[in-house]
Formats: C-alpha cells, structure tokens, sequence
C-alpha cells in the first residue's frame, strides 16, 4: 500500500479475501481497519469487496468492481513504452518478451528500440495471453516476439518507439518520504526501482531540498515524469 501511494497509484479495488471463515462483525471491522490505513492516501475511496473463493461469495461484485475501475481508457497519443520483465526464446520464433505496455500502441511489422542497449527490433508478433493480436495499446499485457536484437534483453529493459528514450547512470530525482518512515538521510546507498529495473544508486541530496542526485552503476532509461521506489540498501 505504502508503495502504491507513492507510486500515484489512484485506481483499484481492495479484496477482504476469505471471509467463509470470519463471522459478520469480524468482517466489518477489517473493512473499518482498511479505511483507517488508506486514509490520506491514493487507496482512500477504493472499492472495499469481501470475498470469499471457496464458497464463491463476492466473487461477482469484485469482477464488476474490477471492470468499472478498468472502464478509463489509457493514454494511446503517447509514445509506446514497455518495460520487460520476461525474456525467453521459442523455437521456431526466436526471442519473445513480455510486459504491461505504459503507454502508445503496436503493432506487428513495427520497429522498436531496446534500451539501454540502444538495438532496433522489428516486431514479428503479438500475443495477449496465448492469443495471436494484430497490435496492443497502453494497458495491455503483452509477449512480443521481436528480431534483431543484438544481446540478450532482460528483465529492466525498456522498449520504446524509437528516439523516444535515452540511458542514463545520473538520474535527478525528488523524493518524499513513505508515511511510515522517517527523515530521508543527505547521501547513502539506496537500491532505485522504476519500471521493471532496480539498480543500486548513490543518492545525494542537493543543498536542503528534497531533490536528489542518483548515481547509478548501470544505466536506466528513466525519463522525465517517470514516479520510481528508493529503498536503503539493508
């Protein structure tokens, strides 16, 4: 939760899952308990649906909560960009990827760039969950079977259109703090999370601002805009 608020996270559906074992009263007091705790954060006014799996119970309400959350169309106007947290080779179909698409469209016989490795890919297919597509839009889970990517991709990586995006080690950041932690301190080390990547970072703060300096050892293609996670290295 604390992650989703900072992330900006401001749509979704919480589930008081098993509630074939709790009686009435205990299931009211968890939803008041989760009322407490998503106050003041981008999880206030979520749907709250008790449900139980084994007796099928809320099952219903929680699908429809889940399609009305999902009924607001992500941005397709925008440049596309994927981050890759799979990758694997198919006989016969040479290397596919998989991720959530953030934003933009494509579609087969396109052209995509992979960084931070800076190769041109040409889309070869599309599948969303085992079934062939002509295209994906901002949203979608997609596996994309590309060619021509010179190394082995991994999971961090981003495919974008190309130009769009640049690697980078120096990474200018602000920063604030989860509700359940303290002062941030002015220089450490600190793993960085965006997209898909982490990356171990130096942080360090920039006069007494809430603005950071983040020196990566490997480059990320984080771009203007982008909400990223910092957490201490222990």
């Amino acid at each position: 939760a604390a992650v989703l608020d900072l992330l900006g996270v401001d749509r979704g559906v919480i589930a008081v899952t098993r509630i074939d074992l709790a009686d009435g009263d205990t299931t009211e007091l968890a939803i008041l308990e989760i009322e407490e705790q998503t106050e003041g954060t981008s999880l206030e006014g979520w749907p709250i649906i008790p449900v139980s799996a084994p007796t099928g119970a809320g099952l219903t309400e929680l699908a429809q909560a889940i399609e009305a959350v999902l009924d607001t169309p992500n941005p397709s106007d925008l440049p596309f960009r994927m981050w890759i947290d799979r990758s694997f080779t198919i006989a016969g179909a040479g290397q596919v990827v998989t991720g959530t698409i953030t934003s933009g469209t494509v579609a087969v016989s396109e052209e995509l760039e992979i960084q931070p490795s800076g190769d041109r890919v040409r889309v070869r297919g599309i599948q969303h969950h085992g079934r062939e597509v002509s295209s994906s839009v901002g949203g979608s889970r997609t596996a994309i079977n590309i060619s021509g990517a010179s190394t082995a991709l991994e999971r961090g990586d981003l495919m974008v259109a190309p130009g769009t995006a640049l690697a980078t080690t120096r990474v200018l950041i602000e920063l604030q703090p989860a509700r359940s932690v303290g002062a941030i301190p002015d220089r450490g080390a600190f793993h960085l999370h965006v997209g898909t990547a982490s990356r171990p970072a130096q942080l360090r703060r920039l006069g007494t601002s809430s603005a950071f300096i983040a020196r990566l050892v490997d480059p990320v293609a984080a771009t203007i805009g982008d909400r990223i996670i910092v957490r201490d290295s222990g």
